[in-house]
């Protein structure tokens, strides 16, 4: 790909282009941190309803099967921006993406607390990179197979696997975990 294949696409001068980006890797810098936030921003934007963990968990379920399904030629982009990238470890764009995917995870599981009125429980980061590694590897598959069935149980089973770093809130009327079927040890105003 040429500065002027992208400016004769884009109906511009390709000094237009050379101009205002300066190179070619800068103009691809500039594609890939618009299309890696836009990703990010449609991760975080999705809005599963509210209800126990595991309706949450499903309806995320639903979302990323739903775009994984619709949107293959956005994936490929994003995985050869990936590549670009790795390929060029000085330019910092690799680290760059994947610290934004995961600023995006951590959004999107303070949501899920949110909305299934749970507290995460763990380590944040290895949870975080698991569910990135794992959606990664599933959209890869999805992608070589074309297999667009395969992904929603493979999702399924990612949810179950985060349930259990989701506990939900305890009901207001529900005694505190302390003190559960014990009587308290001193009344009100500090007398036993």
């Amino acid at each position: 790909m040429s500065i002027r294949d992208v400016a004769g696409h884009a109906g511009v001068p390709a000094s237009s282009i050379d101009y205002h980006f300066g190179n070619r890797d800068a103009l691809l810098k500039a594609v890939m941190q618009t299309v890696t936030a836009d990703f990010c921003l449609s991760m975080t934007s999705a809005a599963p309803s509210t209800g126990t963990v595991d309706e949450v968990l499903q309806s995320y379920v639903d979302v990323l099967a739903a775009g994984s399904a619709h949107s293959r030629g956005h994936h490929i982009l994003l995985l050869e921006f990936t590549l670009y990238a790795a390929r060029r470890p000085a330019s910092g764009l690799a680290e760059w993406q994947y610290a934004q995917y995961e600023a995006a995870a951590h959004r999107v599981l303070d949501r899920l607390c949110v909305q299934s009125g749970s507290t995460f429980v763990g380590d944040r980061t290895v949870v975080v990179r698991f569910l990135l590694a794992v959606v990664e590897g599933v959209t890869l598959q999805q992608l070589a197979s074309r297999d667009t069935q395969s992904v929603r149980p493979l999702l399924r089973d990612l949810a179950h696997a985060l349930a259990p770093h989701l506990l939900p809130h305890p009901a207001i009327d529900d005694p505190p975990l302390a003190t559960a079927g014990r009587a308290p040890t001193t009344a009100p105003g500090g007398e036993a």
